[in-house]
């Protein structure tokens, strides 16, 4: 796999635009981006990493610019890229952070999932107040199947600037989800001991 380290130049989609959040937020803590080039899909969004002393720090990532669902307290992915970001993991011997951009509770906030690599019948990590286990696996309508992650679970990476929520949820518009968020949970109590 070739790749290219900087800032994501082509942010003409909103995927494009939300890895190119995660990219500049990096590069500005002084760590490394390499991605992959060509404008292809690919295995993943990027292999960052930092050295500081003796210690490097490295880890894998996907972006995902996507809102919490409006009856769980949750979001998540499609279990095959669940699956296929676990192959990696143990590939490269490196952590696997999914970042969730969220134009809607307006954050950035992500998942280690080596915290959930493992068998999932036998172990669930958490239960929410309303007793439902994560993570939790979903069929979808058309027969794919879904992981979901709480977000009490997750952790805050940053707030987005009113400028990028405006960005995204513009570039939203130019997509073929009819996704209106109206949470029936209590968005204020997230985050608030995180970050």
């Amino acid at each position: 796999m070739a790749f290219g380290s900087g800032i994501i130049k082509n942010k003409n989609t909103k995927g494009d635009y939300a890895e190119s959040l995660i990219h500049n937020h990096f590069l500005k803590k002084g760590y490394e981006i390499f991605s992959p080039s060509g404008g292809k899909a690919h295995l993943f969004d990027g292999l960052v990493m930092r050295k500081k002393d003796s210690y490097i720090k490295t880890f894998l990532f996907d972006a995902k610019s996507k809102a919490a669902r409006n009856v769980y307290k949750d979001t998540g992915i499609d279990l095959k890229h669940y699956f296929h970001y676990k192959e990696m993991s143990e590939y490269f011997g490196k952590n696997f952070l999914i970042f969730f951009i969220d134009e809607e509770l307006g954050k950035i906030y992500y998942q280690n999932l080596n915290n959930y690599f493992g068998d999932f019948e036998k172990f669930k990590l958490y239960f929410d107040e309303e007793g439902l286990e994560y993570p939790r696996i979903e069929n979808g309508k058309n027969g794919e199947r879904y992981i979901y992650f709480s977000i009490e679970t997750m952790v805050l990476l940053r707030d987005l600037s009113d400028e990028e929520i405006g960005i995204l949820k513009e570039m939203s518009k130019n997509t073929n989800k009819n996704y209106i968020f109206n949470p029936v949970w209590d968005v204020e109590k997230i985050f608030t001991n995180n970050g």
